[in-house]
């Protein structure tokens, strides 16, 4: 709700500031007065989605979480709560994971597999949204100088609600990791215990065998005594 306060709001001043100048300066028609605000706006929305089925095309493994420049550290987080995060970032912000078929709203599960997938989700998010507010600036050369009044201060808007989910998505991702290496620990802690069992019972299972043979070759000594007899 508080995006579309914020988007809507963007619009209507870009919209009164066009139409000033459409009535006061008269460089501009009134049709372009309307409809150039709209058209950048749409134009921002145009390329987030452009963007997110590129990013979705591209390779699972592209998307490492331990990696740089995914990687986030204990100290970027502390940023991140001094800006009050654990405040805003569930309020202001949208959840727009769901319409890809994965909500990032709330952890449904602690299975390594599904946190694989959430971390990935952080990672892609995160590329989406930065992309989105740096490339819009391209914009810029699709309008005259003249018209940056307006342009320059919507591009300002687009990249300030695209660099919050950034921000969300990357402390997420931080306390994620920690869950996920917690438990990738515990699997092979796990895995290993079971390996051992294993081995040990396998090893019993020679020596019961090793045990009997000894019993067996005498058997057959002592046949053989007998027939020779």
């Amino acid at each position: 709700m508080v995006y579309a306060i914020v988007i809507g709001t963007a619009i209507l001043l870009a919209e009164g500031a066009t139409l000033t100048v459409h009535f006061v300066v008269g460089s501009v028609s009134l049709a372009y007065a309307i409809c150039a605000p709209l058209f950048l706006a749409v134009f921002c929305g145009l390329l987030l989605g452009v963007l997110d089925i590129l990013i979705r095309l591209m390779p699972q493994n592209v998307w490492r979480y331990d990696k740089k420049p995914l990687l986030v550290s204990k100290k970027e987080v502390k940023f991140y709560e001094k800006l009050g995060i654990k405040k805003w970032k569930d309020k202001a912000v949208p959840d727009l994971g769901a319409s890809a078929g994965f909500s990032k709203k709330n952890l449904k599960s602690t299975e390594l597999e599904y946190l694989e997938r959430f971390l990935r989700e952080t990672c892609q998010g995160e590329a989406l949204h930065l992309s989105g507010a740096l490339l819009a600036f391209c914009f810029l050369a699709l309008y005259p100088i003249s018209d940056w009044y307006f342009v320059a201060p919507m591009l300002a808007v687009n990249f300030f609600i695209n660099i919050l989910p950034c921000m969300i998505q990357r402390y997420n991702r931080y306390r994620l990791s920690v869950v996920y290496k917690f438990k990738a620990r515990h699997a092979a802690l796990a895995t290993r215990e079971e390996k051992a069992t294993l081995n040990v019972e396998e090893a019993g299972g020679v020596l019961s065998a090793c045990g009997d043979a000894p019993q067996n070759g005498a058997g057959v000594r002592d046949q053989t005594e007998e027939e020779e007899i």
